[in-house]
């Protein structure tokens, strides 16, 4: 590869070699931006001396086949002598790290079948998907012949600047408004981005910081920390202070979905200090209105009550409506949390209003689902499923697997209340699966709480103790407000096992 080469001269060498294949051979092709990429592939074919099949990965992948088998397919009636060009592949690979490692080991696993279409094939790809596949995929990244690197047109890759800055620098968040398959979309235009700015700066730590905070809201919660803490090391080196204490928010997010509270505390005090000391006024409501849910977690509501009407002054002052929906939202939320629902609810709908002006739709479903906790406590059942329904599927739209793991909870309690049990454990088991999935702790408390109680009010006190006895020990590990309930719970569960002979001790 040597990037200093003229394009002219390697579309020279690309087509010789083509020309030169018998039978299978890899070729990679580097270009980050796509519509250079479709450009230079038409420059190669017009100088090339035999026929191309140009093939696009379809959207949706490649269904029950493999690449292998639908390269077959395509292929099978086009000349013997073509050579195959193939775009798109890195638009199927998943964006996170898991999931992306075991397509890419099929990929590894199936290379000698990729000999049977007996043509040249060039993947015309981005360098952070070579990248991943030569990490992934060894093997089959071992078997090409050769690779060109192209460097990107300096118009193209100020336009995707541009967009980039235009998408990211709004009041909501792309993560809060756009899409799951939006963010996926732009999880790869970044990841091109972050190719094309190699160098340690303010920019190259803000990409980092907005992929990760599109992974987070999906649930890739490693994928996420990683990004943050890659994002903090640069704007620490640089002295990029407002950078860093975004970053130190972020990474706060990270432990305090997992419930490590007490580590999610110290990095958004640290955040709020930096704030504070740079008079960066919307980032210290940011930063009071989180450590308000630290509290909230614990029990603590005057605590969080205090750092929540500071968070709400401040961004009142400075015109923050997107952040004074998320306060208001937050202090509906300890109200709630004293069962205190006349007062929750019309700040709720303050809330609501608010994000909905604002486009924010991850916001709009958390709000939802709140407002129909309500109902749902008063025993407004009716008034309660249709929000629950809203909020569902405006989380499976924008990708955001917390809010959807808490809502599948909250609509199996609509059924059991109803005493359809059945329906019931379908979504509590729907919400412990994702909620086991994000590693959210406190979600996966709650929910093992309910499947326990549940069963619990069939009959079966076996499985009632299992699942209590698991809501307890998350609920220790975390501090969990409701822990001395719930013991108390699991010992009289204990006691009519004892008593019906099941288990013995104490």
């Amino acid at each position: 590869m040597m990037q200093s080469e003229s394009a002219e001269s390697l579309i020279r060498r690309i087509c010789r070699a083509l020309s030169m294949a018998d039978g299978f051979a890899l070729y990679f092709v580097l270009v980050n931006l796509p519509t250079a990429r479709k450009l230079l592939s038409l420059q190669v074919q017009e100088q090339l001396a035999r026929p191309v099949i140009e093939l696009h990965v379809p959207p949706e992948g490649f269904g029950d086949t493999t690449l292998d088998g639908w390269l077959l397919t395509q292929v099978q009636d086009a000349p013997a002598e073509s050579a195959v060009f193939l775009h798109g592949l890195e638009h199927v690979l998943p964006t996170g790290q898991a999931a992306l490692r075991r397509v890419l080991q099929q990929l590894n696993w199936r290379r000698s079948a990729l000999k049977q279409i007996a043509r040249p094939l060039v993947l015309w790809l981005p360098r952070h998907a070579l990248d991943s596949m030569a990490e992934h995929a060894p093997d089959l990244y071992d078997w090409y012949s050769n690779v060109y690197e192209f460097a990107s047109p300096k118009e193209e890759a100020e336009q995707l600047r541009g967009d980039f800055l235009t998408e990211f620098n709004t009041n909501v968040h792309p993560a809060q408004r756009l899409s799951k398959a939006e963010k996926e979309q732009w999880l790869h235009t970044l990841a091109a981005l972050l190719d094309e700015h190699p160098h340690r700066n303010a920019y190259r730590a803000k990409l980092l910081n907005d992929a990760g905070g599109l992974h987070h809201v999906s649930g890739n919660m490693e994928d996420a920390l990683e990004l943050y803490r890659q994002s903090s090391t640069i704007t620490q080196e640089i002295g990029n202070k407002e950078g860093e204490a975004a970053t130190l928010n972020n990474i706060s997010q990270i432990y305090h979905a997992q419930g490590d509270y007490d580590t999610a505390l110290n990095y958004l005090e640290q955040s709020l200090a930096i704030r504070q000391e740079i008079a960066d006024r919307a980032g210290e409501g940011m930063a009071l209105n989180n450590i308000s849910q630290i509290y909230k977690e614990r029990g603590d509501y005057a605590s969080a009550l205090k750092y929540l009407e500071q968070s709400l002054r401040i961004r009142q002052d400075i015109g923050d409506k997107a952040g004074e929906g998320t306060t208001l939202h937050n202090i509906a939320g300890i109200h709630w949390a004293q069962g205190d629902y006349v007062t929750a609810l019309p700040i709720l709908e303050q809330s609501l209003v608010i994000r909905q002006e604002l486009g924010d739709r991850a916001g709009e479903g958390t709000t939802l689902n709140n407002i129909g906790q309500i109902y749902h406590a008063q025993g407004g059942y009716t008034k309660a499923m249709p929000l629950f329904e809203q909020a569902l599927a405006i989380s499976r739209e924008v990708g955001d697997k917390r809010v959807e793991g808490v809502t599948l909870n909250n609509i199996s309690q609509v059924y059991d209340a109803r005493g359809d049990y059945a329906a019931a454990f379908t979504y509590l088991e729907q919400s412990l699966s994702i909620r086991r999935e994000i590693g959210d702790k406190a979600g996966e408390a709650v929910t093992s709480w309910n499947i326990g109680r549940t069963h619990e009010k069939q009959g079966d006190i076996a499985k009632a103790e299992q699942h209590i006895s698991r809501a307890v020990q998350l609920a220790e590990e975390l501090g969990h407000p409701k822990l001395e309930e719930w013991r108390t719970a699991l010992e009289e569960v204990r006691t009519e096992l004892r008593g019906a002979g099941r288990i013995s001790g104490s």
